[in-house]
């Protein structure tokens, strides 16, 4: 996909007419959002790159073919340089870019991450996530949520879902998953309000969001 990026005039233009060739010697790490995960609110793309002899300058951020962002490299990451202690350049190796998800199309959607070194040489990392949201895409309201309006709640493995939460004036089901990368609950599935069975679908069918079967072991509660 990169080779297109190229050939279509996308990349990174202060590279000018320089040759720009994959070098796989650029360590770069894309570690959210994480591979089939769900994205659902305002979140961040990050990781690490460095080269061990060159300088890795940027990182250009496309979601479905679509360039969304560059962003320099040089944050502090003392975790990857204690993992690379014979590489200087690693201590100054991370990036982030903030990205709502939520001006994104529900479902499924690819993200791309192309490092550049100085001399215009690239490396690439690509994943598949889903989006989801409620109705729209920002809500500043602080009392647009509201768990009091829990119906029933899921207590499985380790997620939680809750039915009948109110957002937005609507009724929603909502899934909460503990993110390890993140180190936090994150909500991993929004549907429309409906009681939770066996044949419960979800748009995001990842490994952290499947559906409560009759044979899973989970505990419900009724919400009064």
């Amino acid at each position: 996909m990169i080779k297109n990026f190229i050939a279509c005039g996308l990349a990174v233009t202060a590279l000018g007419a320089a040759a720009q060739e994959l070098d796989t010697d650029i360590k770069l790490q894309l570690e959210t959002p994480y591979s089939r995960s769900t994205q659902s609110g305002i979140s961040s793309v990050r990781g690490w790159s460095f080269h061990p002899t060159e300088t890795v300058e940027t990182v250009e951020i496309y979601i479905d073919g679509v360039f969304m962002s560059q962003v320099p490299v040089g944050g502090q990451r003392l975790d990857v340089l204690n993992a690379y202690p014979d590489n200087s350049d690693a201590k100054y190796s991370g990036w982030a870019q903030t990205v709502n998800f939520k001006e994104l199309t529900p479902g499924n959607h690819l993200l791309e991450v192309v490092a550049f070194t100085a001399d215009g040489d690239y490396n690439t990392r690509e994943i598949e996530f889903c989006s989801n949201r409620f109705d729209l895409t920002f809500n500043g309201d602080p009392d647009a949520f509201n768990l009091a309006q829990t119906e029933r709640m899921h207590l499985w493995n380790n997620r939680m879902i809750f039915e009948g939460v109110e957002a937005e004036g609507k009724k929603w089901n909502v899934e909460f998953t503990w993110s390890v990368a993140l180190q936090e609950l994150q909500i991993s599935q929004i549907t429309p309000y409906a009681v939770v069975d066996e044949t419960t679908s979800y748009p995001c069918g990842t490994p952290q969001s499947f559906g409560i079967t009759t044979d899973d072991d989970s505990v419900e509660f009724f919400v009064d």
